[in-house]
């Protein structure tokens, strides 16, 4: 190459740099400019994500809570319940119970009654028994 044409290329590389080195520093400028506004975006984001992730989080855990006091009391009002109709089960099963034994004792009562009616009958009826064999056997013994 020829020193004129060296000179024309030096020539154009001097203005192309002259031309593009400041746009492209511009640019290069704006690129870290536009990054940090990305990462205070983000890190805004983040930020704001994370309260709003507490937040819920608080208020699932209220809700929770919410729920766990309301099964319990349903839970005790439920044993309050069982344990009431046990007792009025129990109660009646006494009074059923305790009626059953008066019954049974009355039961006890005139079969005994019974039974020392029927012994009475027996001894008598033993009793008469005795004596008519006592009168055949003098009825016999008499001679005719």
């Amino acid at each position: 190459m020829t020193v004129a044409a060296k000179t024309v290329v030096d020539s154009a590389r001097e203005i192309i740099q002259d031309l593009l080195v400041p746009e492209l520093k511009a640019i290069r400028v704006e690129i870290t400019s536009l990054r940090s506004e990305m990462e205070i975006r983000d890190q805004s984001m983040r930020n704001e994500m994370e309260i709003r992730h507490q937040s819920l989080r608080g208020e699932i855990e209220m809700r929770n809570q919410s729920l766990r006091t309301e099964l319990e009391m349903g839970h005790q009002s439920l044993r309050t319940e069982i344990e009431r109709g046990n007792q009025s089960l129990r109660a009646e099963m006494e009074v059923r119970g305790q009626s059953m034994v008066e019954a049974l004792r009355g039961l006890e009562q005139r079969m005994m009654e019974g039974f020392q009616h029927l012994s009475e009958k027996y001894d008598l009826a033993m009793n008469l028994r005795e004596r008519l064999a006592a009168l055949e056997a003098r009825q016999e013994a008499k001679p005719n």
